[in-house]
Order: C-alpha cells, then structure tokens, then sequence
C-alpha cells in the first residue's frame, strides 16, 4: 500500500490596518463628527477592488471578525455608513412594530451591510475596538493561472481570495460574522430590544 503526503499550500496573507475605531479618521463616526476632508482622504485610500476584513477585538479578551470583498469598496464603505447612521436612528427604533423587528431579525442574516452595521454598533456600545483592515499578499500561481492584487479586479479571483481569507481568519482564532459561520445572528442592534439585557428575538435565535 502507497501512502501519499499531502501537499502544503503556503500564502502568506497580510492585512493592512487602514483605521480603527480610536483613530480620528474612523469613518464610522457619527455625522456631526466626521471631517469631510479626512473621509474623502480615507475613501481614496480604499478605492477599488479590495478584499477587506473588519476585526472586533472585545474588552474581555473575544475576537470576532468579517471578511468581504467588493469591486468598489469606497462605494460599499459608504453603504456601511449609511445603514449604521440608520441603525442610530431612535426614530426608526422606535417606530418598530413587531413584523419590523421579525423583518429586521432575517434581514440582519441576509444582509451584511445590515449585520455588520448591527455588529459595529454593538462594538461602540461595548466599548470594544474595530480594525478595518485590506488584505495585500504576493503573486503566486496556481495551476497556470496568476493570482495577484492587481486581479482583484475579476470577480473570480476575489471571491475566491476572500473564501481563502475566512477560512485563514478562523483558523488564526477569530469567530467568524460570516453568512454560514455566525449561526445565531446577534440582534439586528442591542438597541431594538429597549433593554441591553434583552436576550431572544422574535425569531428565537440567541444572542452570542
């Protein structure tokens, strides 16, 4: 009997730290706050096809994390923007009616704007630190095919970088917020319970 050893595969991926939440060009600040010039500077920095990852790093030591992948980030990062500056509307809270929070609850699991929306307010209101990070790594080949960043720009490519870059990111100890890894979806945001101690919603999931 012939025993084959299984090939390793090495990439190295590095993540690029292009602002946190304690960092003045944070641009999920609220309205009032932001600089309109430091924005704009930050929006050019992430412009084009990106491969990206947001890192919660919670006070009592979790790791929990979000990779992405757009052919546009500066324009998603303005979707993030916008769905949080929603999300810290106690108007819109308040008008709730409870088929809202049940459309609320399956739209927090199918939307990631809305999810990571949620889970970044809920890091502000916890106090924790948020990383936004951009992946970078060497060309390499696989098969025939060269795999590089400047690539990113096939939808192909990039979707495949970010399957590679949740799979990377778990195995290095952070609890995934992606679709079909974060099973029990925390609340679409603590605040729609009217009680941070609230701990079910209507669609019976717990919160983590």
């Amino acid at each position: 009997m012939i025993f084959q050893i299984p090939k390793q595969f090495i990439v190295d991926f590095r993540w690029k730290t292009v602002t946190t939440s304690v960092q003045e060009n944070w641009p999920f600040l609220r309205k009032e706050q932001v600089d309109k010039g430091v924005y704009n500077e930050l929006r050019k920095a992430v412009s084009g096809p990106q491969v990206y990852r947001f890192c919660f790093n919670g006070t009592a030591g979790t790791r929990r994390c979000y990779v992405g992948e757009s052919e546009q980030f500066e324009h998603r990062l303005s979707q993030y923007v916008g769905t949080l500056t929603k999300l810290r509307s106690k108007q819109w809270v308040d008008d709730f009616t409870p088929a809202d929070m049940e459309r609320a609850c399956k739209e927090l699991q199918n939307d990631s704007k809305v999810r990571i929306g949620a889970a970044i307010q809920n890091a502000e209101l916890d106090g924790d630190r948020i990383d936004l990070q951009v992946i970078d790594f060497d060309e390499f080949y696989f098969n025939e095919v060269s795999i590089s960043l400047e690539g990113l720009s096939s939808p192909f490519l990039r979707r495949m970088i970010e399957n590679l870059a949740i799979l990377t990111s778990e195995t290095s100890g952070f609890h995934m917020l992606n679709n079909g890894r974060d099973v029990h979806a925390k609340w679409l945001s603590q605040r729609l319970c009217g009680n941070r101690k609230a701990k079910n919603h209507p669609s019976g999931a717990k919160a983590l």
